[in-house]
């Protein structure tokens, strides 16, 4: 199994939905996202028992607060929206402030559980 493209393929597959703002990032690197962006990151890897693994990811979505106000919480529904159509979380999205390399101060999130399945 090689981890590379299987964390890749999803970042393509994120990259290709129809984004609000197209300035949306999407990577494995956070020193690749700028607000509103979504960071996918690696939870765990599990053998399955037929062959094949699950990889459990952590979507970071990650919105800019501009405002101080409720502009945040309205990104961060823009980017939920847009992903949901495309997958359903494997458990809670919470809430999570988030530091970027790109920036001193922590971000509003939210980490939507994902697990994808490949072939061994």
């Amino acid at each position: 199994m090689d981890l590379s493209i299987a964390l890749a393929t999803v970042v393509a597959q994120l990259k290709a939905l129809t984004w609000p703002d197209s300035s949306t990032t999407v990577s494995t690197d956070p020193a690749d996202i700028v607000a509103p962006g979504v960071l996918v990151q690696l939870v765990q890897l599990q053998d399955e028992t037929l062959g094949g693994w699950s990889l459990d990811l952590s979507l970071v979505l990650v919105a800019a607060d501009v405002d101080g106000g409720p502009g945040p919480a309205a990104a961060l529904s823009v980017l939920l929206s847009t992903i949901l159509p495309w997958a359903t979380p494997d458990g809670p999205v919470v809430a999570r402030s988030v530091q970027l390399p790109s920036g001193p101060a922590p971000l509003p999130g939210l980490v939507f559980p994902l697990t994808v399945r490949t072939d061994a």
